[in-house]
């Protein structure tokens, strides 16, 4: 947003040849805030602004918001009218829709990039600051290393295991001679950075991360000093594998009681870390089917009448326009008669290698679910 007031500023207008989909995001983001505000009710105007001021200080930042304004928007644009239920303190979902012909509510979601993570970002991140100045200065002896950092399981949030981690690694970092430590939940190892990565490139950073990923595991974090003639990282990972599966069971079955059973009801779930391209990954599409029509077969769930998965500010361009990519699962037991023409936010879907093509991306191996896309 910065940036392009600063265009704004300077230029007089903004330039849309060199707008980004990321602050397009933004911008649209930004307009839905002021628009909505405008309509509320003078108590639903003091809860949105609390909300905001919320974000600011959330470590997910605006992705809650951002979903529900996001929804309300590709409602509006396809024409229907709406409820701010939640802000207004109407009911406990978040929108009601309806035009001439249906209507229906929707309960939003977001979900955090840690849910269901052995290691959570912000605790990563707080170890990497802690052990940065030992790594600098390994980089300016000319080490050429990786230490691999395996927990057993979680890496823990309490400050004496997280001294005990710190503590172990900085020994390394310091004493050359040390390969190899292992304590009660963890076991440190240091390598030659030739030893999996001889030939890999760092020069574009997603073509480094997806080496580090085959090397040492999807759910790996990877951080430090690359330099033309010296690297030293730090790679850590644990012995269990990631779950979100939980975390996205969770938040449906919350979801599912908010809603108010006397209208269809739609759950909108959006991830915060990754890519609209990860839409077409068979892995997420099966579990998130999965998942869902567990929800719609074991949950006395046939008032939710569809789910729908996207992506904090995750848009994609293509000659057609800026479109927000999203799955879907309708459910078959719900017990209201939908229509797709009725509903086209969430009921109408397209062939996979279409969506791939809008996408700008390769289709899948394995044809396997419902896709919606709004335009």
């Amino acid at each position: 947003m910065s940036e392009q007031i600063i265009i704004v500023e300077t230029c007089g207008k903004l330039e849309s040849g060199t707008l980004s989909l990321e602050a397009f995001a933004a911008l649209q983001f930004a307009q839905m805030v002021v628009e909505v505000h405008q309509c509320l009710s003078s108590a639903g105007k003091l809860v949105l602004a609390g909300r905001i001021r919320d974000a600011l200080k959330a470590e997910n930042g605006f992705a809650s918001l951002y979903l529900e304004l996001d929804m309300a928007h590709r409602l509006i644009e396809a024409g229907f009218e709406l409820e701010f239920s939640d802000l207004e303190g109407i009911a406990r979902y978040d929108l009601r829709f309806w035009n001439h012909r249906v209507e229906g509510e929707i309960e939003c979601k977001s979900l955090s990039g840690d849910a269901g993570r052995k290691i959570h970002r912000k605790d990563f991140y707080r170890f990497m600051d802690a052990v940065s100045s030992q790594m600098v200065t390994r980089v300016e002896s000319s080490a050429n290393e990786v230490l691999l950092v395996t927990l057993n399981n979680r890496l823990p949030a309490d400050t004496e295991s997280q001294f005990q981690l710190r503590s172990a690694t900085q020994r390394l970092l310091e004493d050359a001679t040390v390969t190899h430590i292992q304590e009660a939940f963890f076991e440190i190892e240091r390598e030659p950075f030739s030893k999996r990565f001889a030939h890999a490139s760092y020069q574009d950073i997603k073509d480094f991360y997806k080496a580090c990923r085959s090397a040492y595991g999807d759910n790996c974090h990877v951080s430090g000093v690359l330099t033309p003639n010296a690297r030293c990282l730090v790679v850590m990972r644990s012995k269990r594998e990631d779950d979100h599966s939980k975390p996205i069971q969770d938040a449906l079955k919350k979801a599912a009681t908010q809603l108010s059973k006397t209208r269809p009801g739609f759950i909108a779930v959006q991830f915060d870390d990754i890519d609209p391209t990860d839409l077409l990954s068979v892995h997420l599409r099966r579990r998130t089917g999965l998942i869902s029509y567990y929800l719609f077969h074991a949950c006395a769930a046939d008032h939710v009448a569809a789910t729908q998965f996207s992506i904090y500010g995750g848009l994609s361009a293509s000659a057609h326009g800026i479109a927000v990519p999203a799955i879907g699962c309708p459910n078959p037991k719900s017990k209201f008669n939908l229509s797709p023409t009725d509903y086209p936010s969430f009921l109408v879907s397209m062939p996979d290698a279409e969506f791939a093509r809008l996408l700008g991306a390769p289709p899948p191996t394995e044809n396997l679910s419902y896709i919606p896309i709004e335009p």
